[in-house]
């Protein structure tokens, strides 16, 4: 475990010297060439700094990460067939659920058939009345009547029963079928932002393919420097 401790004394050392150069850093202006190489030095000894800063915090670091892998590790091994099992049973209560759900809907579609085969047998038996009637023009009426809009079949089933420790919900997922047309209606109904992350990286990097020199509608271009120092 000792190689998770950090030297307490080079921590102090780059502490100030990080001090001491933020300072003069911060008073900086460059303005040429004498101030320009002055600019120089500082990286230099900024990048100094930062190596040591690398061999002070990287060794308890690295040992850091080590052993926080191994206890992911161990948790991963004792928690995957827990969760394992959690996903099983949720997916039987879940089977259990749909099959209710899913009888309730076919009796209800039986019902709905049996009333609208019931409202043409009717309709049928009143058509046949009226022409035995020599009322043919009632009779075709009748017929050619839009069919009457029948309430929906009153099927009451009973409910999953309820058991303690156990809460079910109904979620509702979305496909996208047609992009084009789901691009137009984010479009048409100003939702694009809502449904559509824009990837600013791949935006940039495209940008910078081009050094600038490319239009894109709907997008300003920027232009800056970007200082990069290297030992000398």
């Amino acid at each position: 475990m000792s190689e998770l401790k950090v030297n307490e004394k080079a921590v102090e050392h780059l502490d100030v010297q990080s001090n001491d150069i933020t300072i003069r850093a911060a008073a900086l202006v460059v303005e040429d060439k004498a101030s320009l190489e002055v600019a120089s030095l500082m990286l230099q000894s900024i990048k100094v700094l930062l190596g040591e800063v690398d061999d002070v915090f990287k060794p308890p670091t690295q040992a850091a990460h080590a052993a926080h892998r191994s206890i992911l590790d161990a948790r991963r091994r004792v928690e995957t067939p827990l969760k394992t099992a959690e996903v099983d049973v949720k997916a039987a209560v879940a089977t259990y659920h749909n099959a209710i759900r899913k009888a309730a809907e076919a009796a209800r579609k039986l019902e709905a058939d049996r009333l609208r085969k019931q409202e043409e047998d009717r309709r049928l038996e009143a058509a046949l009345a009226a022409e035995k009637r020599g009322q043919d023009k009632t009779a075709e009426r009748i017929i050619e009547a839009p069919a009457p809009v029948l309430s929906k079949p009153l099927i009451t089933t009973p409910p999953p029963p309820k058991v303690k420790g156990i809460q079910t919900r109904t979620a509702y997922t979305a496909e996208v079928v047609d992009l084009p047309a789901f691009i137009q209606w984010s479009l048409d109904t100003l939702a694009f932002s809502e449904y559509f992350d824009l990837k600013q990286s791949k935006l940039d990097a495209a940008v910078q393919r081009k050094k600038g020199d490319v239009t894109i509608p709907g997008v300003k271009i920027h232009e800056q420097t970007v200082v990069a120092s290297r030992k000398v």
